[in-house]
């Protein structure tokens, strides 16, 4: 006897696929599957919560519906100093759907975002960053739409951001020197990093419980270099 159903994240393929199993996608938001969706909610914890150590709002990705919007995007990177950017498919995943972006476009990155935006609607731009190490977190929405953190670890993506596996076990342990420090505030803030991942659950879980999602969550974070 089977006494629940719990994919890892639900969508219309997958409710599809479970159906005779009694899956099912009613009363949940095909719309927080999109990567707007969530630049968005990052954008707007972003300028609630201003801190020195974290990234600023005008960093955040940036929905694109069109081909000169995202020349837009891109010249208004290169302004506040990011030279490079990573364009992402709406419903890309795991990394698929992206093209990094030195500069401006190439022809052939315009043909292809070209025909991405004709059939998925817009993409997201963002600044791409130096990145210190790759993060995930894992939570759990229950029934009465509470979320709950399950743990967090690091993982791997190559150049395009794709994804390439997990690091279990230790997560400081693992970290480049000196980020685990920084982290915790240099010791002058030991409980900041643990703060800010139960404040990512508490943000995105209590915005997927009001789309009606329930079930097992996932957040990916970055850890990136800054000059200065």
């Amino acid at each position: 006897i089977i006494g629940e159903l719990r994919p890892w994240g639900w969508s219309p393929g997958i409710a599809r696929e479970l159906s005779p199993l009694g899956g099912s996608w009613e009363g949940r938001s095909r719309g927080i599957h999109g990567k707007s969706w969530s630049s968005r909610l990052l954008r707007r914890w972003m300028e609630e919560v201003r801190e020195p150590w974290l990234d600023r709002p005008e960093e955040a990705g940036r929905p694109c519906m069109s081909l000169e919007e995202v020349r837009e995007e891109l010249r208004r990177l290169a302004g506040l100093g990011h030279g490079q950017a990573m364009v992402k498919a709406e419903w890309g995943t795991a990394g698929r759907g992206n093209a990094r972006v030195r500069g401006s476009l190439l022809p052939e990155q315009e043909r292809w975002l070209e025909k991405l935006l004709a059939a998925q609607g817009l993409v997201v731009v963002e600044p791409l960053l130096d990145k210190a190490a790759d993060y995930s977190v894992q939570l759990w929405i229950g029934p009465g739409g509470k979320p709950r953190k399950d743990g967090h670890h690091l993982f791997f993506t190559d150049a395009r951001g794709q994804y390439l596996g997990h690091q279990l076990g230790s997560f400081a342990h693992r970290l480049p020197k000196g980020v685990a420090r920084f982290l915790h505030g240099d010791g002058h803030e030991p409980g900041r990093w643990r703060k800010l991942l139960d404040e990512s659950v508490r943000r995105v879980g209590t915005a997927l419980a009001r789309e009606g999602y329930r079930g097992p969550a996932g957040i990916d974070g970055m850890i990136h270099w800054r000059d200065g």
